[in-house]
């Protein structure tokens, strides 16, 4: 049997983002498929202030054997925020790559420490999202054939220098769309290993987007964006033309052209804006037994229907595959 190990920085049921809904879904394909797999995580939840949620220690989720371990330090996103700020306006030589990786975080020395005591029990390694520090300081730890999920967006620390051997050490990059890898290829130039894998979908049956409708009295035309509720998700642009989008939708009803239009946001919220309020209506994330079926519900999209992905650096959202194969089955 192959034993794989695998790293990211958060796991399990209730923890959203789309890298983790990614190492969560390989993991446990890979675990139906014959594979001993083990991840190695830590004990946080939320990916703002690290904040330890889970307990430590070993559990199974689905199959899947899960190793936690606490992080040391929690994060006060503000205060990163202006650090970051700071760092990445700062000539690149005057900076210290290594302090903003710690304070990116999460800090788990008792999850490096596994790492360099335990590889030798497996035979190759997954690790998730490269812009973490059990990603960037894990590798080092490893001497087994490593594939790197990147998920890699055009944004500043992707041109680091200490994130070259996040991209060179490993044996394969799993990238997920051609986007995704083109830009790698730019950055880092080409070189072999580079792979463009397909995560797959299943597509729960009775799939009925009316029982939403009657769960929250919704008698017209909504939009939905589904995804954590944050500044730099493209949200600042949505919010800002929503108002003029609210006056022409009225000229349309006047007209009889269409019914009301209603924005829901489901997901983790950290930012409230002014807007919200009137016709938008949070929706709270849904139990990880209903997430499937629920998502299924929500993303299917026709003329009365729409979801939106406002964020510049998504060449691909976990929330939108739903969209694609239950629209065409209502065709």
């Amino acid at each position: 049997m192959i034993r794989i190990g695998a790293v990211v920085q958060r796991y399990g049921d209730g923890v959203v983002g789309g890298a983790e809904t990614l190492a969560r879904d390989v993991c446990e394909r890979l675990n139906a498929s014959g594979c001993d797999v083990t991840v190695f995580t830590t004990t946080a939840t939320d990916y703002i202030t690290w904040a330890n949620e889970f307990a430590p220690g070993e559990s199974v989720l689905r199959g899947v054997r899960i190793l936690r371990f606490p992080v040391d330090r929690q994060r006060d996103i503000a205060a990163f925020n202006r650090f970051s700020e700071l760092f990445f306006q700062s000539p690149a030589r005057e900076r210290d790559e290594l302090l903003w990786i710690f304070e990116q975080g999460p800090q788990s020395p008792q999850l490096l420490k596994a790492l360099e005591s335990e590889y030798r029990h497996y035979d190759a390694f997954l690790f998730f999202t490269y812009l973490y520090l059990p990603t960037v300081l894990g590798m080092e730890k490893i001497d087994r054939p490593i594939a790197l999920f990147p998920t890699a967006h055009d944004e500043p620390p992707l041109y680091l220098e200490i994130m070259r051997p996040v991209f060179s050490r490993p044996e394969r990059l799993f990238f997920l769309t051609g986007a995704e890898q083109e830009l790698v290829k730019r950055v880092f130039g080409p070189r072999p290993g580079m792979e463009l894998v397909r995560t797959g979908l299943d597509i729960p049956a009775g799939v009925d987007g009316e029982s939403f409708r009657r769960r929250h009295l919704i008698f017209g035309a909504y939009m939905l964006y589904a995804g954590r509720i944050e500044r730099g998700k493209g949200l600042e642009e949505i919010f800002e033309v929503y108002p003029s989008l609210r006056k022409f939708l009225r000229y349309i009803l006047r007209c009889g052209i269409a019914t009301w239009w209603i924005w829901f946001f489901w997901g983790a919220s950290s930012w409230r804006s002014p807007i919200w309020k009137g016709s938008v209506m949070p929706v709270s994330f849904p139990s990880p037994k209903n997430c499937p079926l629920f998502g299924a519900r929500l993303f299917h999209c026709n003329h009365q229907h729409w979801k939106v992905f406002p964020s510049p650096h998504w060449s691909l959202s976990d929330k939108g595959h739903p969209c694609w194969p239950i629209s065409a089955v209502r065709r």
